[in-house]
């Protein structure tokens, strides 16, 4: 194995013979020369500050992995060296939240919506573009949930806005809940979420869409009689389209499907694929 220290200063420099942290990326090392691709990121934190690292394949011309980049930055300004050299005795929790103080809040803002604290409509659009394209690579499904939630205007007007921000933040917390971490769940605007299913298919994507429609339908909010419910559309990657747009539109076309079913029910695009609970008449 063969490090390159790319501190500027000679004297910051790790000295031969220093040992390495066995974190988790030097651990996926071999998996990555191999030729698995494993997504995986590591938050670090110690008296000297919080990094994240990530690995990277070099390829020859036919390819193949001929070595491994792994490298560790500071995730927000105001996190690089020195930052918490005076938390030599704190423990990791307290470094965490020191290293939060410091952070840039218009950093955080510029990827989350700021009431419910799932990622905002830009940044979907940017993982989203991104996540397609690894999918294409890899030959990967990749599904989309458009979400709505039923009869929001009405729920506003009568218990007053406080009670739909708090179904807000509820269902928020439900979608966060009911997906994996490599998934991406995102406040779309008013009461629509999207969710991104990484290597999902249209029968699985409808699993974890029906098990978010239950939960939602589960949470009570205060002083309203009534359960929140939510309609939800489903359109995959390849089948149903190729680009974020094509996507976006069909799973959105997919939940106004579930709508005129009734609502508070799961939808697909590909036809011949409905979920949910029956018509009530």
């Amino acid at each position: 194995m063969v490090v390159v220290d790319a501190d500027e200063s000679d004297g910051e420099h790790a000295s031969l013979g220093t040992d390495l942290f066995p974190d988790e990326v030097l651990q996926v090392l071999p998996q990555v020369l191999s030729g698995v691709r494993p997504r995986v990121n590591v938050l670090f934190a110690d008296q000297l500050g919080v990094w994240v690292t990530g690995v990277a394949p070099i390829r020859d011309a036919r390819g193949d992995a001929v070595a491994v980049v792994a490298a560790g930055m500071p995730p927000f300004a105001g996190a690089q060296q020195g930052a918490l050299r005076a938390a030599g005795k704190e423990t990791l929790a307290a470094m965490l939240r020191s290293a939060a103080v410091r952070s840039d809040r218009s950093e955080i803002d510029a990827i989350a919506d700021g009431l419910t604290g799932l990622y905002n409509h830009r940044y979907l659009h940017e993982r989203l573009r991104e996540e397609l394209h690894r999918s294409e690579e890899l030959g990967a499904p990749l599904s989309v949930l458009f979400c709505d939630l039923d009869q929001f205007k009405a729920l506003n007007d009568t218990l007053g806005h406080a009670a739909g921000d708090n179904a807000l933040r509820s269902t928020a917390h439900v979608l966060e809940q009911s997906i994996r971490h490599i998934d991406l769940a995102s406040r779309y605007g008013g009461e629509e979420f999207v969710v991104v299913l990484m290597g999902t298919d249209t029968a699985g994507a409808a699993d974890v869409a029906e098990r978010i429609r239950q939960r939602v339908r589960e949470t009570w909010i205060a002083a309203s009689p009534e359960p929140l419910s939510i309609s939800i559309g489903i359109a995959t990657f390849p089948a149903d389209g190729r680009t974020k747009e094509e996507l976006l539109d069909k799973a959105d076309w997919a939940m106004h499907v579930a709508k005129r079913l009734g609502r508070d029910r799961v939808a697909t695009f590909s036809p011949g694929l409905w979920g949910g609970p029956e018509p009530q008449s």
